[in-house]
């Protein structure tokens, strides 16, 4: 494997907490990676981000992102594509700005080149009912869904629902004969893989221009429907990631503990408001071998 090949990309989708962002990039900052990061359009003031060893890459032309959306999906599209651009990499790893590595990089490039390849995601649960609603109809108002504005909201919340419903009663279905799979959006991939999710763009975005939460259904059902099956491996500990009252957990020390026994490779989500977990975890890193 040449050098260029054993390097890795990491793309990060970033919208806030630019302090943890910071300490992200630290825990990334190694000769092996470059780092390429989409900051939400929504942002006014960009933060001023460096790194040292590594290759940082801010990308200038941004969406506005919104959860749940397509734009969610479009985000990812453009991450893969400046990285994809810039050259062949071992693996991409998509993550959040409010992620933290739980290992060092040796430790990480060590892990993944065992892989030898293998694409790495974490399954998620799929209820029928789920695929009915999120890619078996067309969801509209998705945008405006968790608008900030209270009226907004509940307004793009009524005509969503009475929508779903509308489709139910007259049997509107869409993406008929396709077979899909879930995993987290945030996932680690090889380069033959990345490839041919680039290939699949424009069928991706027509097809999953009206779902819910697309991002967590289009990567493993390209792999799961093409050839590269055999190349996706499952890892339940590729993340730690907690829900609280359907929201994600921000972290804090009182969780380091639980964090660190994890044996995952990353964590999210952590918080300026709990720095102090943050700087444990990071200086810990060198120290952790297993």
């Amino acid at each position: 494997m040449s050098k260029t090949n054993m390097r890795h990309a990491y793309l990060i989708i970033a919208h806030n907490e630019f302090e943890v962002l910071q300490h992200l990039l630290n825990a990334l900052d190694d000769k092996r990676n470059d780092v390429f990061i989409h900051i939400d359009k929504k942002v006014k003031t960009h933060p001023n981000l460096h790194m040292r060893e590594g290759r940082l890459s801010i990308l200038k032309n941004t969406l506005e992102v919104y959860w749940g959306h397509i734009s969610q999906i479009e985000a990812e599209y453009l991450l893969f594509e400046t990285a994809h651009k810039n050259g062949s990499y071992a693996y991409y790893h998509l993550i959040s700005g409010v992620h933290l590595p739980l290992y060092n990089q040796s430790y990480l490039h060590a892990f993944f080149d065992r892989l030898k390849g293998k694409d790495l995601l974490m399954k998620m649960d799929i209820p029928v009912e789920e695929v009915t609603i999120k890619v078996r109809k067309y969801n509209f108002f998705i945008k405006s869904y968790f608008s900030s504005q209270g009226s907004t909201r509940k307004i793009s919340q009524f005509l969503w629902r009475a929508s779903i419903r509308f489709q139910k009663i007259f049997d509107i279905i869409a993406n008929k004969k396709e077979t899909f799979y879930k995993a987290s959006n945030w996932l680690s991939l090889s380069q033959k893989s990345m490839d041919y999710v680039l290939k699949e763009k424009s069928k991706v975005l027509k097809k999953y221009r009206y779902s819910f939460c697309g991002d967590e259904f289009f990567v493993p059902s390209i792999l799961e429907n093409m050839s590269l099956k055999s190349n996706v491996v499952y890892y339940d500990k590729l993340l730690k990631c907690d829900f609280e009252g359907g929201n994600t957990k921000t972290y804090s020390l009182a969780n380091y503990d639980d964090i660190i026994n994890s044996g995952c490779l990353f964590a999210r989500k952590f918080s300026v408001q709990n720095i102090n977990v943050v700087e444990k975890i990071l200086t810990n890193l060198n120290s952790r071998t297993e």
